[in-house]
């Protein structure tokens, strides 16, 4: 009956559909169509072929419909899979172009900050932190590695800019005392904050004298009348009562708390020192005055002039005597031209007996050159090329440093540390140690003045200006010393030094022993006995031990070079006795092990190579104890064997196959130099010259891959060592400064470290630190981590970079710390010692 049904509702729509000129429009669908296929596909018979047509167009539109269907549906999805695709490729792009600029960014702000490391030191280390942070790059890490360990650390200038304001460090080096015609500012230079203002000195200003130290009352002088008033510091008041008269000058003493007066009357000078706050004459000197008496040379020097001017110095006579006090008020030297320096005691208000006393000139006079130690204890002489010094009150002369045109000293407050400043820059030197200085700092734009050293903070402090200004210096500079004053420094010098090609011991070799010590711990290992030694000295020694380890650093060989025939020693470190001694061996300099450390070779020559043709090279089998072989053609004072012992270089350049057993000719080869290296995989070779250039070579010397040029002359170099995986070579040198660089790209990586080791005799780098052996200092540890050198610039810095110099020199990029917060992760929680510095857990000293 249901078919029937549907059998006359398809009959009514057939009909419709033929009258309609079969419209596609009249065609079942959906339900309709489902319906009338479901009861009469088995029953077509019963249909009309108008009928039969019309169920068969409508179920052949309902497979075309559904084929389109299926193309739609399949050409969006291919639309949404390019789509997905290409959003994916935008993405990428944007985020590798993103991270470009972010590089870009970071590298330019490594420039910026390089510009700014001397005029805002403390904003230079910021920038190099926060771009490493943006990007972790070569050069960004370079960049954070020098700025942890630069020696600058502050800048401060003094707002009141004009050149008439007087300005002097206190006596602890830690204020700036800005004394002006509208106010006297006392500044705190590691806050940037006022610590007190009072009024100035007004008109006064041109005929004040410069303070010093902790000075209270500053000496006012009457050009008319030459009288010496007070002016109160503290209080702003001019105390009018006359102190003295002075017509030659006055001075405030170095501690601030005594006044020097000078004058002249009649056949005599007069000079005298006084008690400001008691009023009270000290002690009185008179000395003899010509009857014509010459003008006085005025001195351009770093605001000298304007100190002279001030002061009354400048309209001075010639001859007029200059005194100079210690820090401790107790003791004054008195230079008079032409006649022995005078030294009194001012407690007791007598002169001192002064044996020897040198006889300075009218210039000596007149330029402050001399200069005495807090204690009283030491006095300086300095001269245009040396300072010389005296101990008192024996008046037995002492060492002298060899220093050009220095024109200012200053001790530290305990004497041990002296800080001389010349033209081309500044050096602190420990007093039991001036050949050799602990820092330099070369700067030759501007001189320096009120020079202070502080070794407890790690630091020394100046006031410079523009060179041949006539105004007063107004910015104060800080630097940071490039390690502790306090790490000992053995008064004996290392001969040579030299790590095991395991890394984990040295051994530091002097005229009359080997000393052994292991590199991470810091402790003594036992080592070989000491040689007799009589007598001598480093530059004239009557002993000179020469050492070398075997590879496994498990044995060293060992023997004095001047002791007669030489004959090596073999020193096992395990059984802690000698195991192998060689029969003599002629010209010995240098050692080294091969064949499995079965053999040990010997390089030397007699006198100068130049000019004598007496050489030798001799191996040794120690296994089998045979005389010694000699090999034409191998000459040198040094000689390095190559990790795989398959290649032997000298330090004149000449070159063996070992595996062939035969000297390699060439025309060229990598030149002489005493400083050689292999890198540890035996893949590259460098050799550094007496210019201070380093040449690099294939692990067989047979091709050369580059030289790396020092950006300015830096002296000899005197050690190499390669990183483990031979990308960074380090570079020592005679004057302790040690370089990294990029075997890669031939590039120096940051600035040279500063150390106070003198010569450097070895190196040894790993991927945390660098490790350096010098001829006064042992051992030193630096780290070169990152995350070390960030601590480091946090610690120095006091703070992140503000949010105004973030926007100003990261615009675009959202603030980030770079020292609190998520940026702490990446920083040890044990801090690092002072950039450059060694703590005692990192200083090792056996």
């Amino acid at each position: 009956r249901e078919r029937l049904r549907v059998h006359r509702r398809l009959t009514e729509a057939a009909t419709t559909w033929n009258d309609h000129a079969r419209d596609p429009g009249a065609l079942y669908r959906g339900l309709q169509l489902a319906t009338a296929r479901e009861h009469l596909t088995e029953h077509l018979d019963t249909l009309t072929p108008e009928e039969r047509a019309f169920l068969q167009a409508g179920t052949a539109a309902h497979q075309n419909a559904r084929r389109r269907r299926g193309l739609r549906t399949s050409v969006l999805s291919v639309v949404v899979v390019l789509a997905l695709v290409a959003a994916s490729l935008a993405w990428q792009q944007n985020t590798v172009s993103s991270r470009q600029r972010r590089e870009a960014h970071a590298r330019q702000m490594v420039g910026t900050a390089e510009s700014l490391r001397r005029s805002d030191p403390r904003l230079a280390m910021q920038l190099s932190l926060a771009a490493w942070r943006l990007a972790d790059l070569p050069e960004t890490r370079a960049a954070l590695r020098t700025a942890g360990l630069q020696p600058e650390q502050d800048t401060f200038t003094d707002p009141d800019q004009s050149e008439e304001t007087m300005r002097w460090l206190s006596a602890d080096g830690r204020s700036l005392i800005s004394a002006g015609a509208t106010q006297v500012t006392r500044w705190d230079l590691d806050t940037r904050q006022r610590l007190s203002v009072a009024p100035g000195l007004g008109a006064l200003l041109p005929n004040t004298g410069v303070g010093s130290g902790d000075a209270r009352w500053l000496p006012v002088i009457d050009r008319a009348t030459a009288e010496v008033t007070l002016w109160d510091l503290v209080n702003g008041r001019h105390d009018l009562r006359p102190l003295d008269t002075a017509n030659q000058g006055s001075e405030i003493a170095p501690s601030g708390r005594y006044l020097i007066t000078y004058h002249a009357a009649g056949s005599r000078y007069r000079v005298s020192v006084w008690d400001p706050g008691t009023r009270r004459q000290v002690l009185r000197v008179s000395t003899p005055r010509k009857k014509k008496p010459a003008a006085r040379k005025q001195t351009w020097i770093n605001g000298a002039l304007a100190r002279e001017q001030h002061s009354g110095r400048a309209r001075s006579e010639r001859d007029t005597p200059d005194a100079a006090l210690s820090a401790d008020d107790r003791t004054l030297a008195l230079c008079v031209p032409g006649a022995p320096l005078q030294l009194w005691d001012l407690p007791s208000g007598r002169r001192r007996e002064l044996p020897g006393a040198p006889v300075l000139s009218g210039q000596q006079c007149r330029d402050e050159r001399v200069s005495l130690a807090p204690d009283g204890r030491r006095l300086l002489l300095t001269t245009e090329t040396k300072i010389r010094q005296w101990e008192l009150p024996s008046g037995k002369e002492g060492p002298y440093v060899d220093e050009l045109a220095v024109h200012d000293v200053s001790f530290s407050a305990d004497g041990a540390f002296l800080m001389a400043a010349g033209v081309d820059g500044y050096v602190v030197l420990r007093m039991s140690q001036l050949d050799s200085p602990l820092f330099r700092y070369p700067y030759s734009g501007a001189n320096a003045a009120s020079l202070h050293l502080d070794p407890a903070a790690n630091r020394v402090r100046f006031i410079v200006g523009p060179r041949g200004g006539t105004g007063w210096p107004a910015t104060v500079r800080t630097l940071q010393l490039s390690t502790a004053p306090d790490i000992p420094r053995y008064d004996e010098r290392a001969q040579s030094a030299t790590f095991s090609l395991t890394g984990d011991k040295l051994a530091t070799v002097y005229r009359d022993r080997v000393e052994l010590g292991d590199v991470k711990s810091g402790r003594r290992l036992p080592g070989p006995p000491r040689v007799p030694c009589p007598g001598g000295t480093f530059w004239t020694p009557r002993c000179w031990m020469i050492a070398g380890f075997r590879h496994d650093g498990q044995a060293i060989a060992y023997g004095d070079r001047f002791g007669g025939p030489f004959s090596a020693k073999v020193w096992d470190l395990t059984q802690q006795r000698v195991t192998a001694v060689s029969p003599p061996i002629p010209f010995a300099a240098g050692l080294a092990f091969a064949g499995g450390g079965g053999t040990l070779l010997a390089v030397g020559q007699a006198g100068d190579v130049r000019t004598s043709p007496s050489t030798s090279f001799t191996s040794w089998d120690i296994r089998a104890g045979t005389a010694p072989a000699k090999t034409p053609g191998l000459a040198g004072d040094a000689i390095i064997v190559d990790p795989r012992e398959r290649v032997l270089v000298t330090s004149r350049g000449d070159v063996a196959d070992l595996a062939a057993g035969r000297v390699i000719p060439r025309t060229s080869g990598p030149g002489p130099g005493k400083a050689l290296a292999f890198s540890r995989d035996a893949s590259l070779f460098a050799v550094g010259d007496a210019a201070g250039q380093i040449a690099l070579w294939d692990g067989d010397v047979r091709r050369h891959l580059g030289t790396l040029t020092p950006a300015s002359a830096s002296g000899p170099v005197t050690a190499l060592a390669f990183s483990a995986d031979g990308q960074v070579l380090a570079a020592g040198r005679v004057n302790g400064d040690v370089q990294l660089w990029d075997t890669a790209v031939r590039q120096p990586i940051g600035a040279p470290i500063r150390t106070p080791a003198g010569t450097v005799l070895a190196l040894r780098v790993d991927d945390e630190a660098l490790y350096v052996a010098g001829i006064h200092v042992p051992l030193l540890r630096y780290a070169l981590t990152p995350a070390a050198a960030a601590a480091a610039v946090c610690r120095r810095a006091g703070q992140d970079l503000t949010a105004e110099n973030w926007s100003a020199y990261f615009p675009g990029y959202p603030y980030r710390s770079t020292c609190g917060g998520d940026a702490r992760r990446n920083v040890p929680a044990a801090s690092p010692p002072r950039a450059g510095a060694i703590s005692p857990s990192q200083r090792i000293s056996w």
